[in-house]
């Protein structure tokens, strides 16, 4: 009875159009309330489109379509032109996210790379590269074009102009960081560069072909192009008149490494040939593979991992294929006197030679790898890696094994050639590290220079002297800045005229003084550099939140490793750094219209940043793949 009262009273339960259940996950015993919505649903599919690179046609796929109505009846699959429209919403979205937070930060380095479609169609990426209030540094690409015909410096110079005008980034641009191809390419695109009719380049423009050629140039001649972009936004962008032209113009350090590394491959050809040959022909077949691990046992080798094959075009993977091989020299060498189809047996001079290599190519991928990082500084440990570099190189060069030093030899004259250009900026880069300040700098190069002190003074006192004097143009902006704000917030109109102009001179006596002091470069860096060094085992240091915690203390100075640390030291995240043969986009997407592209590649790089999908490379991905 009481059951039909019940159901007399109480009507029929509504169903809902959204789906409620209780879940219980593996890793959380509690139960959670998840409720379906179209919306979020269909916001996650554009962002696995975008992140994982797939074509739109995926909505289409039979199977996709069945996966999605096993797993969710209710969620409303829509075509490919409604997703295409999602994709450049969602990028929309999140441009206006990302302007919001270019527009917040104090300066911004760029860097330049380009990349290749299938059909060899040429685009230019350019990445914006920023540390923000809170002290993160942040990276994401801001342009992703097409460079039009015919594949000049100018068009290159024009579309960098064009993005710099298009996010309003004039006024802040610290630095640019290409590789030396894209940069000889830029120099002379920027030299003959002129104002277009109607463009939003042409106030930059203008000011380029009338103003810039006969300014100071700080990189020499064969860099007059880049100099003369340094003169659009100095006047634009307040750069620090004494060190822009240091920090401006960044050569990317992984390139260089790849260029000497390829003088050294280049050398050494003939025996990277045979052990590549070598591990294919133990590779070849099952019982080629038997009779290699019966020689590595004959040997009494103690067996890892078999040598692994290089591709030519990602030297670490050479590095990696030459530090397997090595260890079982003994068993390749068994292999040549039992296996008479064996023919590429390295010779016992080209083994040295291989070994020297391994040597150096381990420094060189240990280098890229922290140089090339995205979302860490780099900027402070340029110094320390190049000049352990150079010094392999320079105790290479006096060795007395046969062929070493003419290997080496234009592996240093090509690292000098990028060196002596970049050691000071390296060096100021270098004091800003709490662990190492001057220090090390003075450690180094006393291990390059030995016993002459005078050397070893005159070039660290050039450091701390370049330091001191952005110290005074970095003070001076901000002392102007206050000015001008009070300036603008305080006008109040005069009821009576002043008695006299005793009042406003004083003014001007105060305000001269608080500039010395705001400008006096030895309190604030001598303190820095006099107090003690953070100890090298520190766990977990993290320079940013050093420079975070301690800004009020070195409220200028802070600034300074603000910028220092934004500055990137390669054009390419470390991952892409190894190859020479660059950056290739997917058939699928080399189909695309432009727009839809740039919409793409920018959004996709906003979601992997959002979500620490950058963290995860694609070899981790695929890694259970290879494993089954």
């Amino acid at each position: 009875m009481h059951l039909w009262r019940h159901l007399e009273r109480c009507g029929p339960f509504k169903t809902s159009s959204q789906q409620t259940l209780i879940q219980s996950s593996a890793t959380n015993t509690s139960d959670t309330l998840w409720t379906f919505l179209q919306k979020a649903s269909r916001e996650l599919l554009t962002k696995l489109i975008i992140a994982d690179e797939r074509p739109f046609t995926l909505v289409k796929h039979p199977i996709f379509k069945q996966l999605i109505a096993s797993l969710q009846p209710k969620f409303k699959l829509h075509g490919r032109t409604t997703l295409k429209k999602d994709v450049m919403d969602m990028h929309q979205e999140m441009k206006s996210t990302v302007s919001r937070e270019i527009a917040e930060a104090n300066r911004i380095s760029l860097t330049t790379d380009l990349w290749t479609s299938s059909n060899q169609t040429p685009f230019m990426v350019i990445s914006a590269h920023f540390i923000s209030a809170d002290w993160t540094l942040n990276k994401q690409i801001i342009s992703f074009k097409m460079l039009p015909p015919p594949h000049t410096g100018l068009a290159i110079a024009d579309q960098l102009l064009a993005s710099i005008m298009e996010w309003k980034i004039l006024d802040k641009v610290m630095s640019i960081t290409v590789d030396n191809a894209s940069s000889n390419t830029l120099q002379k695109g920027l030299y003959r560069l002129q104002p277009p009719a109607t463009n939003v380049t042409s106030v930059a423009a203008t000011d380029l072909a009338a103003g810039g050629c006969n300014r100071y140039n700080p990189f020499g001649g064969d860099n007059v192009a880049i100099a003369q972009v340094l003169s659009i936004l100095r006047d634009k962008s307040h750069l620090p008149p004494h060190l822009d032209g240091k920090f401006f113009h960044v050569r990317c350090a992984a390139h260089i490494i790849n260029l000497v590394v390829k003088d050294g491959l280049k050398t050494l050809s003939p025996a990277i040939t045979k052990i590549r040959n070598s591990v294919r022909h133990i590779k070849a077949s099952p019982l080629r593979k038997h009779q290699f691990k019966e020689m590595i046992e004959s040997n009494n080798i103690k067996q890892q991992a078999l040598p692994s094959v290089d591709v030519p075009t990602c030297w670490n993977s050479t590095y990696l294929m030459l530090k397997s091989a090595l260890p079982y020299r003994d068993a390749f060498n068994s292999l040549s006197i039992h296996d008479s189809s064996y023919h590429d047996l390295p010779t016992y001079d080209e083994w040295e030679e291989i070994i020297l290599m391994k040597d150096f190519l381990s420094l060189f991928n240990t280098a890229t790898l922290k140089l090339g990082m995205t979302r860490h500084p780099s900027a402070h440990m340029l110094y320390s890696n190049m000049t352990s570099i150079d010094k392999l190189l320079k105790e290479s060069l006096k060795s007395s094994a046969l062929n070493i030093p003419g290997i080496v030899e234009p592996m240093q004259e090509k690292f000098d050639k990028y060196w002596k250009n970049m050691e000071t900026f390296a060096g100021i880069n270098l004091v800003f590290d709490p662990r190492y300040k001057l220090a090390m700098v003075e450690f180094l190069l006393a291990d390059e220079l030995g016993s002459s002190k005078s050397a070893i003074t005159g070039r660290v006192d050039k450091i701390k002297e370049d330091i001191k004097m952005w110290f005074k143009d970095v003070a001076k902006g901000k002392q102007d800045k206050k000015s001008t704000s009070t300036n603008a917030t305080t006008s109040i109109p005069q009821s009576k005229p002043l008695k006299s102009d005793q009042d406003a001179r004083f003014k001007e006596f105060l305000a001269g003084k608080t500039m010395s002091s705001a400008t006096s470069a030895t309190a604030e860096i001598d303190l820095y550099l006099q107090e003690p060094t953070v100890p090298l085992d520190t766990q977990g240091f993290d320079i940013l939140k050093w420079w975070s915690v301690n800004s009020l203390r070195f409220p200028t100075l802070s600034i300074l490793a603000r910028n220092t640390l934004t500055i990137p030291m390669t054009s390419i995240a470390s991952e892409l750094a190894f190859s020479t043969g660059g950056r290739v986009l997917s058939d699928s997407r080399n189909q695309l219209k432009p727009v839809t592209l740039e919409a793409l590649i920018c959004t996709q790089d906003w979601i992997n940043t959002n979500d620490g999908l950058d963290q995860i490379s694609t070899g981790e991905l695929a890694e259970d793949e290879d494993s089954e």
